[in-house]
């Protein structure tokens, strides 16, 4: 019985997962769904993972890593979360600091945290001190510096020191007796434990909104980051104006908020009613009164009831230690048991436990227990304890906080036992406060205390004795304290005492303190409307009979959470938005009156010529908006045209017609500032936006440089309209050497106008309508108007690398560099004609088949995407890729009769005819009739120029062309995004030079030679034949499936986890591979899309990463951690693609190890297969035709696709195993499968045992039991 008083245990498992990989993990539920909203300005989990990855380099290359501290000075938004992303990813402390607090605390908690580094804006750097470096966010150099940096995820190797689970995640500051404010170190252990306890209790999903409306220098604005993190739900961000009331829940309306975190005095301002889609309410920060249970765990709009809970726990111990259940009307308001990881005692003064139901203080231990506190080790040593009942070397934290704990293990708050308190969410110290009063020169001595009665909220209320000979100045001390404290800690109310009551023992009687009295000044009657409503208002909010012009708000007894209402219904009444800020700059009647109207005057003030849009900005706008204000500088979303003007021109006539085509479109004369509300489009008058056409007279070989310059000059679409042009007269060369000499009469005609209001496509029909509108004005002969084709300048090319025009001409069309993926099978094929890297389709047409027009359409295709007419040679600098012209293009679609019997055996003769990719085109078609009306279409492409996501864009554009042919037209497409050789030379100079060890090709190399070094040599599967020196890739497959109801428990178990559906396949597959080959280490192989830039989406081309995952595994490892392990090794493994395999066996060879090839020999693949039926506006049916042929390229590959209903429920796993029948029998991999399903359910089942014990659980059937094999192996190693 003692032992169960003693402690009350969260659940034993715990897990360790560290801030990083929690992101990485969110990242990974759905890139593409919203991370982050604040207003009108949101973010992707891919775009958040982009900004902050490249904002953690910046600190990394700022000496900034783990064991180090940055300051982060931003009010909530959505910079201050990839701030937050970007600190945890460096590896350092992320330190908040509220910009709202006064300077000298600021100062100090930079100073104190001893901050490498700090992040801000420039609203805020003009208060921050100058001790440490600060990156401005929006400052100019500093997007500059942010765009260079590179996008993919931050690894390991990219820190500057390796990242513990030790090592501190966040430092927060909270009041401290002596009036210093104390640094919490945290760790990451507790990290995942809160993170899981969370998702569990609460429900949240990815589909799932969470508000953010914690201060930052409240640690609960880590639980809303956790909370989001643990599902990849949505963060709504409330800014830094909302402080509750009214305008919190017109935020959580208006974004449909489900989930949300609220102290007491938050969720009290606030009406149930209309809140429909806030599901869940977690409170904490203070006690919770039984009448926020009454209003707000009730029936929603659904009839569900919101699930409302009452968290518990101190800064020290990782947020929250207590959750409770939902709590319901009427029964007692509880703070539940403990998290998983944490274990609770309640003991008496000599730390011994008391028995049940009686008061005691709350000790912590575990995991969540932070560190200390940071430099102050004899306070650390006086609150962390040694733990009696633990482990030797375990602390206890000591709370000071008196509970009650019933024969449950539930607990109960009763009261501080110290000077302690909590207002508003806020832990206090009412020492600090004291403290920073005693410094006032006309005060001697102070007692703060916290005081509420009948009419009032609770509130601070100050004590004073006055010092000798002085008479303090209550309004002088108010501003005094407020240049030292933060806003939560400076006293509602002062009171003047001749003395103190004490107690017998000499001390303060704080009970016996008394009642503030209200303050009464002369009464001066409110002289105007505005101060006669601001009076009533104020009146009205407080409970004051009367107020005067001169009253002060907050003399009257109002707070912060009081202001909120007031602001909000003096806007109402007013008619004008006014920000809370307001108020607390001008407290007094008369002076929030006079700023009321001049804000409402000032707001948004447009001039004659500027009118603002009721129109909000896109999602697509926003979202190149803010990528805009990242770097002003860029030209990277700019679209430039260029239009040839050969004839008598009228340049007047021109610029006439320049600005009715503007006037006309209003996108074009838009410009985007940042309101209180994010930004905002005005649209300026004609005149204004584009005043005159610019004339340049230019040497016709100096052209594309000027218009270059022109071009690859950025907008700041925040304050300029997003559209230039600029009129180029070439002159007459002077030297007719130097080529043809221009007619004086020749003109280019140059627009760039910025992505937020134009795009290709568009830009072209702004030409047409140019040329219409300049008809109209110039009388005589017209121009001819040709718009010059950019592709074929060295524009793009020079938009990436301004020194490719040193480069010749002929030499940038000739050597363009392979991409990453193509590099990893060039060695492979090229002289090979066996066709194993052949990709095949093939559809059955139930119509006649027009071959002309098929024909015709199969060279537009070919024409819009480039790598289906490019060749692989090798060259002097390497192999390359060289681009056909079209005019050297010939399509040959052959139509070979064949019966219904022969069709399989022909088909099979047809895909598997290799290609010789350094002499010939990568694509093949051919018809095969047989039968009237019935010809099956088959489709073969070389793996070098295409993956197979490439089917779909090559198949539906194929389709527009064809049924564009038949109607006697050309197809009409939208203009591709980029070339390929675009997206190549992006991506090599992403990567860098792998010599280059900074570089992230050479940080990818070190990874995987330190992951690879001392591997096997090879892995050994066990053949039923022996395997000659030509390798035969005849192959067969054998099925697999799991039904929806094992894809859900896996699914479930993946969540738990923090892990993917992928990561558990994987997993199992691993085991199954060591099993079969007699080996506990493995390295199997996955292929990654490549496409996570969604303008490659509708390219065709070769953008796969084969990515390697060395697993190990032992007998003794728990499932849970060789799944953790899984999890880890998966995560580097995508952090660092793009490493070709001939490159790192190179370099495995070089590093003296074990390096045979192949490096893997068993695949597991998950991913979606192109639809079935394609139609295109009912004209061309296709039925997709099953090719039976088989190659096997690696001894075991796996291709697996999950499969979901509408509504997004899991309807199941299919698949196939497939394996070169010239090694296997189909009965040996139908084992394989075997156990991998029997791997798989007993996974999902929820076995807790080793992988020594699932290994032996499956029973010895014999010599072909290698499963058994490996086990006795791994228990005897």
């Amino acid at each position: 019985m003692r032992k169960e008083r003693v402690a009350r245990q969260g659940r034993r498992r715990e897990k360790v997962a560290m801030a990083p990989q929690l992101i990485s993990a969110a990242v990974e539920v759905d890139p593409a769904a919203t991370a982050v909203v604040c207003d009108t300005e949101s973010l992707t989990y891919a775009d958040l993972d982009v900004t902050s990855s490249r904002l953690a380099r910046v600190l990394i290359a700022r000496g900034a890593g783990p064991g180090d501290s940055v300051a982060v000075a931003l009010p909530r938004s959505v910079a201050s979360i990839s701030a937050l992303w970007a600190v945890a990813k460096s590896g350092a402390a992320y330190v908040p600091v509220d910009p709202s607090y006064p300077t000298q605390r600021i100062g100090f908690l930079v100073a104190d945290s001893a901050a490498s580094v700090g992040i801000t804006i420039a609203a805020v750097r003009p208060s921050l001190p100058d001790t440490v470096e600060w990156f401005v966010l929006d400052d100019e150099h500093s997007r500059r510096e942010l765009a260079e940096q590179p996008s993919h995820p931050v690894s390991y190797s990219d820190r500057i020191r390796t990242l513990q689970v030790a090592h501190p995640a966040y430092v927060i500051y909270t009041s401290g007796s002596t009036g210093t404010p104390k640094g919490v170190v945290v760790t990451h252990s507790g990290l995942q434990n809160l993170t899981d306890e969370l998702r569990t209790r609460t429900g949240v999903t990815a589909a799932s909104r969470v508000l953010h409306f914690a201060s930052p220098s409240f640690d609960a604005s880590i639980l809303e980051w956790l909370l989001v993190l643990g599902a990849g739900a949505t963060m709504v961000v409330a800014g830094p104006n909302v402080l509750g009331g009214p305008d919190l829940a017109e935020l959580l309306r208006e974004e449909r908020v489900t989930h949300a975190f609220l102290t007491p005095a938050a969720l009290a301002s606030l009406n149930p009613a209309g809140l429909d889609d806030l599901a869940v309410v977690v409170v904490g920060g203070d006690v919770c009164p039984p009448a926020l249970v009454r209003s707000w765990a009730r029936p929603v709009g659904s009839g569900v009831v919101r699930q409302f809970f009452n968290a518990y726990g101190p800064t020290e111990g990782t947020v929250a230690c207590n959750i409770s259940a939902p709590l319901v009307a009427g029964a007692e308001v509880s703070v539940g048991g403990p998290i998983h990881g944490v274990r609770q005692y309640v003991l008496d003064a000599k730390l011994r436990p008391v028995p049940f139901g009686a008061v005691g203080e709350l000790y912590l231990a575990g995991s969540g227990v932070a560190r200390g506190y940071h430099m102050r080790s004899a306070l650390t040593a006086s609150r962390f304890v040694a733990d009696p009942y633990g482990d030797p070397g375990a602390r206890l934290y000591r709370t000071g906080d008196l509970v009650r704990r019933d024969d449950d293990g539930v607990l109960s708050f009763v009261a501080r036992n110290d000077a302690q308190v909590k207002l508003r969410g806020f832990r206090i110290e009412t020492g600090e406060i004291d403290a920073a009063i005693s410094t006032f020169p006309a005060v001697a001595m102070s007692a703060t205390i916290v005081r509420q009665d009948d009419s009032t909220a609770a509130h601070l209320a100050s004590y004073l004795i006055a010092a000798s000979n002085a008479t303090p100045n209550l309004d002088e001390l108010r501003r005094y304290l407020t240049e030292r404290l933060p806003s939560q800690l400076i006293p509602t109310t002062f009171v003047l005492l001749a003395e103190f009551p004490l107690t017998a023992a000499g001390k303060i009687d704080r009970a016996a303190l008394p009642d503030p009295v209200r303050p009464v000044c002369e009464y001066r009657l409110p002289s105007t409307p505005t101060e006669q409503v601001v009076a009533e208002v104020f009146a009205d909010v407080l409970g004051v009979a009367r107020v005067g012009a001169d009253d002060n708000f907050f003399a009257l007894g109002g707070d912060s959470l009081t202001a909120v209402k007031v602001v909000a219904r003096l806007g109402a009444r007013m008619g004008i938005r006014i920000l809370v800020p307001t108020l607390f700059d001008a407290p007094t009647v008369a002076g929030f009156a006079a700023a009321a109207l001049a804000q409402s005057a000032g707001a948004d003030l447009l001039s004659d010529n500027e009118t603002r849009s009721p129109s909000a900005l896109s999602i697509a706008q926003q979202r190149s908006w803010f990528s805009n204000q990242f770097d002003t500088a860029s030209a990277i979303d700019d679209i430039p045209l260029a239009v040839s003007l050969s004839g008598r021109l009228d340049v007047s006539a021109l610029a006439e017609a320049a600005q009715a085509v503007v006037e006309r479109h209003e996108s074009l004369r838009t410009y985007y500032p940042t309101g209180y509300d994010g930004p905002y489009p005005v649209v300026l008058a004609a005149a204004r936006a584009f005043p005159e056409l610019e004339v340049e007279s230019v040497a016709a070989p100096d052209l594309l440089r000027r218009f270059l310059d022109l071009a690859l000059t950025g907008f700041d679409i925040a304050s300029q309209v997003p559209l230039r042009a600029r009129l180029f007269r070439i002159e007459p060369a002077s030297d007719a050497g130097a080529g043809v000499a221009a007619e004086p009469s020749e003109y280019v005609l140059g627009f760039v106008a910025h992505h937020i209001v134009a795009d290709e496509l568009s830009m072209r029909g702004l030409t047409a309508e140019l040329a219409v509108a300049y008809a109209e004005r110039a009388a005589g002969p017209q121009p001819t108007w040709r718009p010059l084709d950019l592709s074929d300048t060295a524009y793009a090319q020079w938009n990436q690398d301004p020194a490719a025009n040193l480069i010749g001409n002929d030499d940038l069309a000739q050597h363009i560099p392979l991409a990453p993926a193509q590099e990893r099978m060039w060695h492979d094929v090229l002289g090979s004609r066996n066709g194993d890297w052949n990709m095949k389709a093939a559809f059955e047409i139930v119509e006649e088949i027009d071959i002309e027009h098929l024909e015709a359409a199969v060279l537009d295709v070919l024409e819009r995407h480039e790598p289906l007419r490019t060749r692989y040679p090798s060259t002097d600098y390497g192999p390359a890729q060289v681009v056909d012209p079209m005019s050297d293009v010939v399509v040959d679609l052959e139509t070979v009769r064949t019966s219904a019997v022969a069709l399989d055996s022909a088909i099979e003769s047809f895909v598997h005819r290799g290609f010789d990719v350094s002499i010939e085109l990568p694509l093949r078609l051919r018809l095969f009739e047989i039968g009237p009306h019935r010809t099956v279409l088959v489709i073969v492409l070389h793996h070098i120029s295409g993956d197979a996501l490439s089917f779909g864009p090559l198949l539906r554009d194929m389709l527009v062309a064809y049924d564009s042919r038949r109607n006697g037209v050309a197809p009409t497409w939208p203009a591709l995004p980029l070339r390929y050789r675009d997206y190549v030379m992006d991506k090599r100079a992403e990567l860098g030079d792998e010599r280059d060890a900074n570089s992230p090709a050479g940080a990818a190399l070190r990874y995987w030679l330190a992951t690879l070094a001392d591997r096997p040599a090879r892995l050994d599967l066990p053949t039923d034949r022996p395997v000659g020196t030509v390798r035969c890739t005849a192959g067969a497959t054998i099925p697999f499936a799991l039904d929806g109801l094992l894809h859900a428990q896996l699914l479930d178990l993946a969540e738990q986890r923090g892990m993917s559906l992928f990561m558990i396949l994987q997993a199992a597959f691993a085991l199954v591979v060591g099993a079969f080959g007699e080996s506990a280490d493995v390295t199997v192989a996955t292929s990654l899309a490549g496409r996570s830039d969604e303008r490659l989406d509708g390219l065709v081309g070769n953008f796969s990463d084969d990515v390697l995952m060395r697993i190990r595994f032992e007998d003794a490892d728990s499932l849970a951690e060789y799944l953790r392990e899984v999890r880890e090794v998966v995560f580097g493994a995508f952090a660092h693609p793009d490493t070709s395999n001939p490159r790192l066996l190179r370099a495995l060879r070089e590093h003296g190890a074990s390096a045979s090839e192949p490096l893997f020999r068993a695949t597991l693949i998950l991913h979606t297969i192109v639809a079935d039926v394609h139609v295109v506006d009912g004209v061309v049916g296709l039925a997709s035709y099953p090719i039976a042929a088989v190659r096997a390229k690696h001894d075991l590959e796996f291709a697996i696709r999950d499969h979901y209903t509408a509504d997004r429920r899991p309807a199941g796993v299919e698949g196939a195993l497939i394996y070169p029948t010239a090694v296997f029998d189909a009965e040996t991999v139908a084992r394989v499968v075997s156990r991998f399903t029997v791997l798989l359910e007993r996974i999902a089942a929820g076995f807790h045992g080793t992988v020594g014990d699932l290994l032996r659980s499956f029973s010895a059937s014999g010599r072909d039991d290698r499963l058994s094999t490996v086990r006795d192996r791994l228990r005897t190693a």
